[in-house]
């Protein structure tokens, strides 16, 4: 009895050691998710504060915050309300914030920026594109490009420059020289074609049957039509961007960005799908066959935007040098006799073959 005693004795040991160091296990865990949540606290009281300088360095009024009696209302200042009986436009304003600020990139369609004036280079790719991807083009070797987060004090203050800026050229603007960070800039061009309010490619245009044919040609030669097919804007954005995607992945052994991962990063910017069902499997394959279009419109776009020679007219060609009336052609071959044709044709009758001689050896 007292050896069956111990044993349960010490049964009921080992089990009280086994959670004690599962509440162990448990409280570490605890603690390191507290310091998740206040590196999280941290992380966003630095954010309201860099929101803040932004909105002080632009002169915009810091929103007031509302307490939980307060409805959002849409309020006019006194001096607003003068203006109105002046006939001057009242600008309505939440928390002393204009809502009806004109926007001239982010958030416009892309067609639509034809109607701006200076939204557009000649070959109607919008200005932060081209400012963009002319910045980053000696960064591409970046550990992570556009896959790191920028800052979001730099890109907030890039956005500012194209919704307030009148004229652009092929100079990047000067915020872009005081941007050290090349994420930032990525974020940027991440923030202008993701939340366009219709995506660079519409899935309705038979993007995602294209991706389920199984020949490889195939699918090039129905994306290159599908691409050619795109308004103009979309298609010259694609232009300059694809190749600069491909240019990208050369750099993959330095900023660890393969065609896989390329493709992961740019198919929700390029083609935005709204999956119409919960289902984590279905979502995942969608997510997927968007990332294999991304990566395919990639490799093929050396093809869609290939430039067919010019052939050089007739007409156009420069006039070949005058043939001489005489040609004087003469031998010094004693064997051959001497010989002078005018215009080519004299002295054909002259002609002797020369003496062979064969002599046995």
């Amino acid at each position: 009895l007292d050896m069956s005693s111990e044993i349960d004795v010490q049964q009921k040991l080992n089990e009280a050691n086994k959670r004690i160091h599962s509440l162990e296990e448990q409280n570490k865990k605890y603690r390191k998710l507290i310091k998740q949540l206040k590196n999280a606290n941290k992380e966003s009281t630095e954010r309201i504060l860099v929101l803040e300088d932004v909105l002080q360095s632009n002169n915009i009024p810091k929103p007031a915050m509302p307490t939980r009696s307060t409805n959002t209302t849409i309020t006019i200042s006194p001096q607003e309300h003068q203006k109105s009986k002046n006939g001057s436009p009242t600008v309505p304003r939440v928390f002393g914030i204009s809502i009806n600020k004109p926007k001239k990139y982010f958030g416009t369609k892309f067609e639509d920026l034809k109607k701006r004036e200076n939204a557009l280079c000649e070959d109607l790719v919008p200005w932060v594109v081209v400012h963009c991807t002319k910045y980053l083009e000696d960064k591409l070797d970046t550990q992570g490009i556009f896959r790191v987060s920028g800052e979001f004090a730099e890109i907030a203050q890039l956005k500012e420059i194209y919704e307030t800026g009148d004229k652009f050229d092929d100079q990047l603007p000067p915020a872009f020289s005081h941007c050290k960070n090349p994420h930032s800039v990525a974020g940027l061009l991440e923030d202008f074609l993701t939340n366009a309010p219709s995506p660079l490619l519409d899935p309705a245009d038979g993007f995602l049957s294209i991706a389920e044919l199984q020949e490889i040609t195939t699918r090039e030669k129905k994306f290159r039509a599908a691409v050619l097919s795109l308004p103009e804007v979309n298609r010259a954005i694609l232009k300059v961007l694809l190749p600069f995607i491909f240019r990208i992945r050369e750099f993959s052994d330095q900023n660890k960005m393969g065609a896989h991962n390329l493709g992961v990063v740019f198919g929700p910017m390029i083609l935005q799908l709204s999956p119409n069902t919960t289902n984590p499997s279905e979502i995942k394959s969608l997510m997927e066959k968007q990332a294999r279009i991304a990566e395919e419109l990639v490799a093929f776009s050396s093809e869609f935007f290939a430039v067919t020679p010019v052939v050089q007219k007739k007409k156009d060609l420069p006039p070949l040098p005058p043939v001489p009336n005489k040609l004087a052609l003469s031998y010094s071959n004693p064997s051959l006799p001497s010989l002078k044709l005018d215009n080519g044709l004299a002295g054909m009758t002259n002609l002797r073959p020369p003496t062979v001689n064969y002599s046995q050896q």
